[in-house]
């Protein structure tokens, strides 16, 4: 193998591995929820709580009507984890003080392809309200754009 044909096939080597390294988790402030998240054949979630999954890996994608799909081949550009223990007073008073408190992940993304656009896709999780026992996993995941 010659220096040259090295030298070309580096950059897909290496763009292999930013692609297949696209796996992502974060957990709520008490460990109970944990959401993956995947980026290699387009953007798929996954939640559990506590390990037993409650919604299955589902796909997410962005339909525009004057632009192509956006969804599908992306690359991460970086990856951002932070936690979020605030409070706020409400304006009506029904609480004298509410506590935001969650975990986040931020993918910056990109197309691999033409048009190349980027985009910051947000999952936050907060920590679970029960009520009678009963939830919502709608209400485990919120998508941020």
């Amino acid at each position: 193998m010659t220096i040259k044909t090295l030298l070309l096939t580096c950059p897909f080597i290496f763009s292999g591995f930013v692609i297949m390294a696209a796996d992502f988790r974060v957990q709520s402030p008490n460990g109970k929820i944990t959401v993956k998240v995947n980026i290699e054949k387009g953007i798929r979630y996954a939640v559990e709580f506590r390990g037993a999954q409650v919604v299955e890996p589902s796909l997410v994608s962005f339909q525009f009507a004057q632009a192509p799909p956006l969804g599908n081949d992306l690359k991460v550009i970086a990856d951002k984890t932070a936690s979020v223990d605030e409070s706020w007073k409400p304006v009506l008073k029904k609480f004298e003080s509410v506590r935001n408190q969650y975990n986040n992940l931020i993918l910056e993304l990109q197309e691999i392809r033409f048009p190349q656009r980027f985009i910051n896709l947000e999952f936050r999780v907060f920590k679970m309200v029960w009520v009678s026992e009963q939830f919502s996993p709608s209400s485990l995941l919120r998508i941020n754009m």
